[in-house]
């Protein structure tokens, strides 16, 4: 017990500080929509202007709707102690998948999603595809050098809906990761846009990646 007091202790320093760096260098841009890493939930929900989205919003997440870039998504905000530490874009064309998505399609969201991050950050810290085994990998690299496009992209298509595949760039400023993933489970495509706290993130025990 005494050494969960600590750890729990720790946090909350660890807390007050980003709070209190934040409001140090309060004419810098906002990290996320109009939000800053240690804003409560009562802040970030007066940074909005609709009402919270009620089935997705529970416990520590907060959930609205909007649209960028042509795209209806929804938006989710992580807290942790009431400080937000982590948000992040899910595209509700796959969330709410409703009929037959066209095979290819997220891979060309992917790319247009990622030359708008280029756009404002620069060159990807990290990018790439990462697969479950090295027998995908070869037999997705030979259907593409074959010049197969269909197949491979069948092929790659199927996978990363059942979370055998995912493609991803990374990016990082002053203080956020930024992530762009596309994954699947379970036959449905997820495709998200993710902001984390650099020195918050670790207060949750989700991975981003």
């Amino acid at each position: 017990m005494r050494i969960l007091r600590l750890i729990n202790l720790a946090l909350l320093i660890l807390i007050l500080l980003v709070v209190l760096y934040s409001r140090a260098f309060a004419n810098d841009k906002y990290n996320f929509r109009q939000t800053k890493w240690g804003m409560s939930k009562e802040e970030v929900m007066k940074s909005e202007s609709s009402e919270p989205d009620h089935i997705f919003s529970k416990g520590d997440t907060l959930a609205y709707h909007s649209e960028i870039f042509g795209e209806k998504v929804l938006i989710l905000y992580k807290f942790s102690f009431n400080k937000l530490v982590w948000a992040k874009y899910i595209l509700s064309k796959y969330l709410f998948e409703k009929g037959k998505i066209i095979e290819g399609l997220p891979i060309i969201d992917f790319g247009k999603f990622e030359d708008i991050l280029k756009k404002k950050y620069g060159k990807p810290k990290d990018n790439g595809t990462k697969f479950k085994t090295k027998e995908l990998r070869d037999k997705l690299r030979i259907l593409i050098e074959s010049g197969d496009g269909k197949e491979s992209t069948e092929l790659m298509d199927k996978s990363i809906r059942e979370g055998k595949a995912w493609w991803y760039s990374a990016w990082e400023s002053k203080d956020t990761l930024i992530l762009l993933h596309l994954h699947g489970n379970k036959g449905r495509i997820i495709f998200e846009i993710s902001y984390a706290s650099l020195l918050l993130k670790r207060l949750t025990d989700e991975d981003l990646l």
